[in-house]
């Protein structure tokens, strides 16, 4: 073999491996650095309000908004990305309770419990991330929804009796139904309202006689609420009975 091609073979070849370890030594900062502006821009969102603008994210994580657009594009590129995050963390944390879990009900509470723990928590970032346009094939929240509709229908295969399985088209009916009544509940409940203001003004009409709103319920507390949206998805989304 030719000597001199030899070398140059050889030099290509350490050339290419300079070149490549540059670019994965530049991926990994970017990465570790997206990560970094992600942890900030959540602790600017719990702290400024899930409508803060991405110049009020910038400022409060002390960098420029170019920086953010830089990483993440657009204010709904932040969304999806965020989303992606807070979604994996609380996913993993869903799925080691559910792999914990000895029976249906309770894979149910483990399930419900994490949720309800992420937006009593963090109520702003949930409504940030769940604020974004996206189709749903795109969005995280709705993939994440999905996923969760996966774990129940697991549930129920591996918990009840074959005898008692329902047929696999109407087990992902009946977990997106139940994913949509914990996630409408528990909306309902990180945001209560009394009654008054859920009805629009103009429905009154001008003759409508003034009337005070009645005082809002107190609100059930954590503990409380996991145990009462549980018994919902296990038994029957049954009106409570009054104390």
């Amino acid at each position: 073999m030719n000597t001199s091609t030899t070398q140059l073979g050889l030099r290509s070849r350490d050339a290419k491996e300079r070149t490549d370890g540059r670019s994965r030594r530049w991926r990994l900062h970017r990465e570790k650095r997206r990560t970094e502006l992600l942890k900030l821009a959540r602790t600017a969102i719990a702290e400024c309000g899930a409508t803060a603008s991405m110049s009020e994210i910038a400022s409060h994580c002390r960098t420029s908004k170019s920086v953010f657009y830089r990483y993440f594009e657009d204010k709904d590129g932040l969304k999806r990305e965020l989303g992606e995050y807070v979604v994996a963390r609380m996913g993993r944390r869903m799925a080691e309770a559910v792999a914990e879990a000895g029976s249906f009900q309770e894979t149910v509470r483990a399930l419900v419990t994490q949720y309800l723990e992420q937006i009593e928590h963090s109520p702003e970032v949930y409504l940030f991330v769940v604020s974004e346009n996206a189709p749903a094939e795109e969005s995280p929240v709705d993939r994440f929804c999905q996923a969760v509709a996966e774990l129940l229908v697991n549930a129920h295969r591996q918990h009840a009796p074959a005898e008692l399985h329902i047929p696999e088209a109407t087990a992902r009916y009946w977990a997106a139904g139940v994913v949509g009544l914990v996630r409408g509940a528990g909306e309902a409940w990180m945001l209560p309202r009394n009654c008054a203001d859920t009805q629009p003004r103009e429905a009154a009409g001008p003759a409508a006689p003034e009337t005070s709103a009645a005082p809002e319920t107190e609100r059930p507390s954590l503990e409380e609420f996991v145990e009462t949206v549980t018994t919902w998805v296990v038994s029957g989304s049954r009106p409570p009975e009054p104390r």
